[in-house]
């Protein structure tokens, strides 16, 4: 009896068709040619499940990215430029958002510790100290501001 061949699911990868779509895929939606993904598999004979089973594969999705790079590269220097001009007008969140692509600025986060599996700390008694006169300083600063609004 003759051996029967394994049924082969879908059609091979065409590496060609896949970097092709990687390139269509990489473009803004608004510069797309032909404008949707049926249209372009239509067009280059792939079918639309193909698409996406590339679009959830990482390696695909790492080539997408770095076509967008290329574009975006390109373009910094510019985009910099512009960036630094709206900050020395003034302009506070260009000038944040300036600083945070240089590195010269972190946004602001919030530490919490616990002090649980005895991974505590000790305070000295001069820093136990300086805490509570702050704490006081603030308390007649309060207290004065009620008397003031009343």
């Amino acid at each position: 009896m003759p051996r029967r061949k394994k049924a082969q699911i879908g059609r091979p990868v065409d590496l060609k068709k896949r970097e092709a779509f990687a390139i269509w895929w990489s473009v803004p939606k608004s510069q797309r040619n032909p404008k949707t993904i049926d249209a372009w598999c239509t067009e280059n004979d792939v079918v639309p499940s193909t698409t996406y089973r590339w679009r959830q594969d990482p390696e695909f999705r790492s080539m997408v990215l770095n076509l967008r790079m290329e574009v975006v590269d390109e373009h910094l220097p510019d985009v910099i430029k512009s960036l630094t001009e709206k900050a020395k007008e003034g302009e506070l969140h260009h000038a944040k958002f300036l600083m945070e692509i240089l590195g010269d600025y972190l946004p602001k986060s919030e530490v919490h510790h616990t002090m649980e599996g005895g991974g505590g700390f000790e305070l000295s008694e001069e820093l136990i100290e300086f805490i509570a006169s702050e704490m006081l300083e603030h308390e007649d600063m309060v207290q004065m501001d009620e008397t003031v609004l009343g």
